[in-house]
């Protein structure tokens, strides 16, 4: 069995995650939306809001676009100290669903799996370079991805989790 996995690691262990993202996948509706959801989106679109604003010049179309978009930039908003930065590449997204809210949500939720995810292959590489034994990393990987809390979190919490995933990376 030893051989068998040794000579197969990669494959098995491919396979491991590929299992791991779909059963994760299949139960993001599962959570429901949190009620501080909506917020965070407006944070995020007055942190693109302010982006806009410095990059493109008074008078221009995008500089008006950017003045009709939801509330105050960011640093005038009073959620200027909630950062959200991993959520960035999320604004494509948003803009794919039309910012319609329950398309926008399970993208978002979507897309913190993904952050998620990437970080429990981060965690298998940093495991691979801390033990020598080629299970310990796939244990660890298991033990993260199936602690209940953890796994619900990893599909809606974009303050906590994700910080671990950045931590992680």
């Amino acid at each position: 069995m030893k051989d068998f996995f040794h000579l197969h690691r990669r494959k098995l262990v491919f396979i491991l995650f590929l299992i791991l993202f779909i059963f994760g996948i299949a139960n993001i509706g599962d959570y429901g939306m949190p009620w501080d959801e909506r917020t965070e989106v407006s944070i995020l679109l007055a942190n693109a809001q302010e982006y806009m604003l410095q990059i493109f010049p008074e008078g221009s179309k995008i500089h008006g676009l950017a003045e009709l978009i939801y509330g105050e930039p960011i640093s005038r908003n009073i959620e200027r100290d909630h950062g959200i930065a991993a959520y960035y590449g999320f604004l494509p997204l948003m803009y794919l669903t039309n910012y319609e809210y329950p398309a926008t949500m399970y993208a978002w939720h979507i897309y913190t799996y993904l952050l998620w995810f990437l970080g429990l292959i981060c965690l298998y590489f940093l495991l691979k370079e801390a033990y020598t034994s080629p299970m310990l990393p796939v244990l660890g990987v298991l033990i993260f991805f199936f602690t209940p809390r953890i796994f619900a979190e990893g599909h809606y919490n974009n303050k906590d989790i994700i910080f671990l995933v950045f931590v992680i990376i």
